[in-house]
């Protein structure tokens, strides 16, 4: 009578392959917790320690060039990748303006996107905040006070700074506060470019945009080869109030070197000049291209004319009405 037999050939199969997997991960645990010490690979618990969020400042290659090297090579190669083919923007300081309100459903996505491989720009807005490792600059603590608490146009403003938690809770109450955020704005666009300007005075090109609109610097970076920052350039897509030409805010309005040292080198509180005036004015971008051509004489150039020269100026991709 033979043996009985033990396991079936299924079994022995199964086995094996079971005995393999294990081997396997076993091996690969012990070669990751090796790798973990210099931060390339890790266990699952020790990588979720090792890598920082990936919503911070450690995404930019920017980041990465201010000496941060704590952050693991592998993420840190992947990051780079994705910048490889970015343009060079050394050249062009990019001001972002937004609302308190808006910044946190705005300007995650901006670090997510277009400024993950830029290592320079500003966010302005009307109140203080951090915003993943970023500081968004309160653009109107300059304003004149007796402006600030003689009109209306400053409630929002007041109120917000009283405010412990998120903007969208405390406003969600008041139904006026998207057209009070809309007064409040206006006053925002003279005073960081001043602001700006002070911090980092040595820029060919300085680019305004607010925080929904999509900038395609490789674009804009091939145009800008055709124009020179030495001399007085102020360009944007075209808006009138009145008879007044400006550049319009939400399509982003673009300054040289050569106008910003004009408007604002060796000078002190340009922007309060015209906080009085802007109460009459719809629009911050309006008062800026009336105080550019007041203080210097330039005036702004449509971007179209230059598109019929230059077929790749897709610069801006925003458009918005004004009363």
């Amino acid at each position: 009578m033979s043996a009985p037999r033990i396991l079936s050939k299924r079994g022995l199969f199964l086995l094996v392959l079971v005995i393999s997997c294990a081997g396997v991960m076993l091996l690969s645990t012990k070669s990751m917790g090796r790798l973990c010490e210099d931060g390339t690979y890790c266990t699952a618990s020790a990588l979720r320690k090792k890598l920082p969020n990936l919503g911070g400042n450690n995404i930019q290659a920017g980041w990465f060039r201010k000496g941060n090297s704590n952050l693991a090579p592998a993420y840190k190669a992947v990051a780079l990748d994705e910048c490889a083919r970015f343009p060079n923007t050394s050249s062009v300081l990019t001001i972002m303006k937004t609302g308190a309100s808006e910044a946190y459903s705005r300007i995650p996505t901006q670090l997510m996107t277009t400024l993950k491989c830029r290592s320079d720009f500003f966010f302005f807005s009307d109140m203080k905040q951090n915003i993943a490792g970023y500081t968004i600059h309160d653009s109107l603590d300059t304003v004149l006070d007796k402006v600030k608490h003689s009109n209306q146009d400053f409630e929002l403003y007041l109120r917000q700074k009283k405010c412990p938690i998120d903007q969208g809770e405390c406003n969600k109450n008041f139904e006026d506060t998207a057209k009070q955020g809309w007064s409040l704005d206006k006053y925002k666009n003279i005073h960081m470019a001043e602001k700006a300007y002070k911090k980092r005075p040595n820029y060919d090109w300085y680019l305004f945009v607010d925080a929904d609109t999509y900038v395609v610097y490789p674009t804009m970076m091939e145009w800008l080869k055709n124009l020179d920052p030495a001399k007085p350039h102020y360009i944007g897509s075209v808006a009138y109030l009145g008879q007044l030409p400006f550049g319009h805010g939400g399509s982003g309005y673009l300054l040289s070197q050569a106008a910003m040292h004009a408007m604002f080198h060796g000078k002190e509180n340009v922007a309060n000049k015209w906080d009085d005036p802007v109460q009459h004015y719809c629009c911050g971008d309006a008062m800026f291209s009336q105080a550019l051509k007041d203080e210097t004489g330039i005036e702004v150039v449509n971007a179209v004319s230059f598109f019929l020269l230059f077929p790749y100026l897709a610069i801006f991709l925003r458009s918005r009405r004004y009363p």
